[in-house]
């Protein structure tokens, strides 16, 4: 444990602490996205703003044309960022001599896993803090107050149920997305991470599809009508679960048994 808390440690130094100034840049855009599409606006109607995403494009009218919501793509490839940049990165930099000293290549995908989740979580915590201490730096309305005015009628629902749809599985679908990178990353390559990445944010706007998670943070793609939501959202939070883990597992078995060291 003491190894994998050094590399933990590490991590955070190398990979957070040291690239603050991303993160900078990364605020000053929500600030100015959400005052240039949102303003005047409560916070959970911002919320629900950035994540009411897109109609699919099989039920759009030939007058409609496709377009991905800036706000929401902004979202998703901050954190895909950081999860495509720095693992491999650092392993290409001084990830060989730290498999040399340690002889452990388990830890150090661990750590890396560890790292890529609670970034992700992280990442998002940033987000909805930063929307919501500078809707009330504004002096917008209160702060659990929601209008319809996206016409999802969330306001008629369990509060415990709308907090996990806008909060909830935004975040788990970020820590999915992120450890499906991480394990592209070295799969593949970063090259083919990135691509990846593209792919399945575009995708996910496009088409609506279980598999397709990026659907999960689109309030239009959920079936408020019918009130088949609620069985969405399940299916979307073990899917996340399920696809987070079993990206880790499979990343911790390839990095195991490659020979890294060799091909350096």
């Amino acid at each position: 444990m003491g190894k994998l808390r050094r590399q933990i440690w590490y991590d955070i130094q190398a990979g957070t602490l040291q690239i603050w100034y991303y993160y900078l840049i990364y605020l000053v855009a929500v600030i100015f996205v959400t005052e240039s599409i949102y303003s005047k606006m409560a916070w959970l109607d911002c919320i629900s703003g950035y994540f009411r995403g897109i109609i699919e494009a099989s039920r759009m009218e030939q007058v409609q044309s496709f377009r991905i919501p800036i706000e929401w793509f902004l979202f998703h490839i901050g954190y895909l960022f950081f999860a495509v940049r720095y693992p491999f990165e650092d392993y290409a930099k001084r990830g060989y001599q730290f498999l040399i000293r340690s002889e452990s290549k388990g830890i150090w995908w661990l750590s890396k896993s560890l790292w890529v989740i609670g970034t992700a979580v992280g990442y998002c915590l940033l987000f909805y803090i930063t929307t919501f201490l500078w809707s009330q730096l504004l002096g917008r309305e209160i702060v659990w107050q929601q209008s319809d005015r996206w016409g999802f009628a969330l306001g008629s629902y369990a509060k415990g149920k709308v907090i996990w749809l806008l909060f909830g599985i935004p975040i788990l679908v970020s820590t999915a997305l992120s450890a499906f990178v991480l394990f592209l990353s070295f799969f593949w390559n970063q090259a083919g991470a990135v691509i990846g990445m593209i792919t399945v944010i575009t995708a996910s706007a496009y088409w609506k599809h279980p598999w397709l998670i990026g659907n999960y943070t689109m309030l239009y793609r959920y079936d408020f009508i019918a009130d088949k939501w609620e069985k969405q959202l399940f299916y979307g939070t073990v899917i996340c679960i399920i696809l987070t883990v079993l990206c880790c597992l499979l990343g911790y078995v390839h990095f195991c048994r490659r020979e890294w060291i060799k091909k350096e």
